[in-house]
């Protein structure tokens, strides 16, 4: 995954847009050994991981927003054999731009 993860932040290096790093758990129960015990949290950390990878492979914080989907987004049974794969971790290139959310800060008081 380390190999795989390397490309993808050679890729969105250099690139404007806004990723979201989505982690997810599978619909199993969690095993009794797991670090974790709580799906929420283990899609969380994972994500999180990926995030810092990116980062410290040049892609601006800025740009990256993540997420925990935990076991509330399963693969779609396709008959491919990836998707079995329900423990993962998604990055989707978004739209948006990061200077798209910088702006005059408005005081709420």
């Amino acid at each position: 995954a380390v190999r795989r993860l390397s490309r993808v932040a050679e890729s969105l290096a250099g690139k404007p847009n806004k990723i979201e790093i989505v982690g997810h758990v599978s619909p199993s129960p969690l095993p009794a050994h797991a670090p974790v015990a709580d799906k929420w949290l283990l899609s969380y950390l994972r994500a999180r991981a990926v995030r810092e990878y990116l980062l410290a492979h040049g892609v601006q914080e800025i740009r990256m927003r993540i997420r925990a989907a935990a076991d509330n987004e399963p693969l779609v049974e396709s008959g491919d054999e990836r998707s079995h794969h329900h423990d993962r971790v998604e990055i989707r290139i978004l739209n948006r731009f990061a200077e798209d959310y910088i702006g005059p800060r408005v005081d709420a008081g």
